[in-house]
């Protein structure tokens, strides 16, 4: 192979590795912004309204 397919392959690889760094960085900000202003994960959130119902209010925290 030629210099230009090493490099071609090369920057292919470069590619994904930012796309990923970017999607890696892009859920940390939306994890740090889900965990200051909300009390639950979205996860637990949907089991406590499947168990509990949507009326179900939780009881305040102290701190």
């Amino acid at each position: 192979m030629g210099y230009a397919a090493t490099i071609l392959r090369l920057a292919h690889r470069l590619t994904w590795l930012a796309l990923a760094a970017a999607i890696y960085l892009i859920q940390l900000r939306l994890s740090l912004w889900r965990t200051a202003n909300h009390r639950y994960g979205p996860i637990e959130w949907l089991l406590r309204k499947a168990t509990y119902g949507p009326r179900h209010r939780p009881t305040p925290t102290t701190q």
